[in-house]
């Protein structure tokens, strides 16, 4: 006859396994349609980091304080165009990973630190001109831009423009982000501009489907 229906903890785990790898199957086959989609965008202004498509990995476990810190005020000052600011009396633990392709970039950073992010008036000027939504993973995370201020709770996310100043600040900074060029999403809203600083909320359903991918 027909073999027992597999039941248990085995049959949990092996499901488990098999989400997990359909998962990482379907994050693979996104970020590849993604590239097929931004390639009419190639020759359209796309920040330097962005069109690198660059994945990397840091982490400041094994670092000294000082040393930690000016391994993250590099990080985010080269590769996020963002000046990083933290109180030096905490401890300095942080692990960022990100993975690129070109015209796309998705990060994760884990880390218990209170930071301010900024991007000032006298930076513009780097043309890095791009969108980045980031969602919070814990923590708060509060941003300041275009005389907006939202307060993102987790799973909430906020809307950062490049080509506006603006501060970021975390109490504990866990989040993932998506950052694309602002090129690209243009023509698909009025002003989006207009959208820096604005709230997502962790209900909206556009954000439960784009962390479905992620």
């Amino acid at each position: 006859g027909e073999p027992p229906l597999c039941l248990g903890r085995t049959a949990t785990r092996a499901s488990a396994t098999d989400w997990m790898l359909a998962r990482s199957a379907w994050r693979k086959e996104a970020l590849s349609w993604y590239g097929s989609l931004m390639s009419p965008w190639s020759g359209a202004p796309m920040s330097s980091e962005i069109r690198a498509g660059a994945s990397f990995e840091l982490s400041t476990r094994g670092l000294s304080p000082s040393s930690g810190l000016s391994t993250l005020r590099e990080l985010f000052d080269t590769k996020v165009q963002l000046r990083f600011d933290a109180d030096p009396d905490q401890q300095v633990d942080a692990r960022m990973i990100v993975h690129g392709l070109p015209g796309l970039r998705y990060a994760n950073m884990a880390s218990s630190m209170d930071v301010s992010l900024v991007r000032p008036p006298d930076v513009l000027s780097d043309r890095e001109d791009d969108v980045c939504l980031i969602i919070s993973k814990g923590g708060s995370l509060a941003i300041e831009q275009r005389h907006r201020q939202s307060q993102a709770g987790d799973g909430d996310a906020v809307l950062l423009v490049y080509r506006e100043p603006a501060v970021l600040r975390f109490h504990a900074m866990n989040y993932a982000s998506v950052r694309v060029p602002y090129a690209a999403l243009a023509p698909l809203t009025k002003d989006l501009a207009a959208d820096a600083g604005r709230l997502v909320r962790r209900d909206t359903a556009a954000l439960a489907l784009l962390e479905a991918y992620l």
